[in-house]
């Protein structure tokens, strides 16, 4: 069921926290879907579902989803996702769009309790939000940064608030719209890091820049970073696998 708006996640349960025992790693992904618009130009979020199920990501932080927009033929974008990668896609729209809603999701295996915000935003970009869910004991932040930078700068800095705070261990993933230099010490102070070996995303066909990000704090381990090729967006899904690091130090 596509689930929205809900008071903030509530502590992992005994199945999620006997399954967090075992898992080997827990492959997450980030992708911006363009709302289906291939570089093709050719409209299709079956194609977009596809490429979801490809990755084999069990937490999935998604961007430009349409909720029955006209551009986008009034689908129901995340029940479409739904449907067909059998994920639970929980959905926050940010902005009313033609007639129906474009926002962020928030992918998983299993229904998960969420916690939504919109970003302080300085008003030159349209508005932009932010989920938390926690999964298998792990807080999941998924979001969708402004180009401008003065705007993202104030966006990072509402992130920051919610990252001090929230429980560990925490993934942030999403759209950031930076480079990794001017990102990489930002996160840090927060206790978040990505892998300094970052594959490009954008564009899909010649991946030149890194917009796309998984960031994890230091107690688990981000390994088997890569991008998944597909032009069913403008951008390519970001993948990784993640450990625990002291399951890591074990092998």
């Amino acid at each position: 069921m596509i689930s929205e708006a809900r008071p903030a996640a509530a502590p992992a349960g005994p199945s999620q926290r006997a399954a967090l025992a075992e898992w080997p790693h827990l492959r997450v992904a980030t992708y911006n879907i363009r709302h289906g618009l291939g570089m093709d130009q050719r409209l299709d979020i079956e194609r977009v579902a596809e490429t979801i199920a490809a990755t084999g990501a069990e937490v999935v932080a998604l961007q430009e989803v349409d909720q029955c927009v006209a551009r986008s033929g009034g689908v129901d974008q995340p029940r479409v996702l739904e449907r067909l990668t059998g994920l639970t896609v929980h959905f926050f729209p940010t902005l009313s769009l033609q007639g129906g809603r474009f926002g962020i999701a928030l992918a998983a295996r299993e229904r998960v309790e969420i916690d939504v915000a919109l970003l302080a935003s300085l008003g030159k970009d349209r508005p932009h939000g932010r989920i938390a869910g926690r999964y298998l004991g792990i807080t999941f932040v998924a979001t969708h940064l402004s180009r401008w930078r003065s705007t993202r700068n104030s966006e990072l800095a509402s992130l920051a608030t919610l990252l001090r705070s929230c429980r560990r261990p925490a993934v942030l993933m999403g759209d950031l719209n930076a480079r990794p230099y001017r990102l990489r010490r930002r996160l840090q102070r927060e206790g978040l890091a990505f892998p300094r070996t970052m594959p490009p995303t954008y564009s899909s066909v010649r991946p030149r820049r890194r917009v796309d990000y998984i960031a994890a704090t230091d107690d688990l381990l981000l390994e088997k970073l890569r991008s998944h090729p597909s032009i069913a967006s403008d951008h390519l899904p970001l993948v990784a696998d993640l450990t625990w690091r002291a399951q890591a130090t074990r092998r």
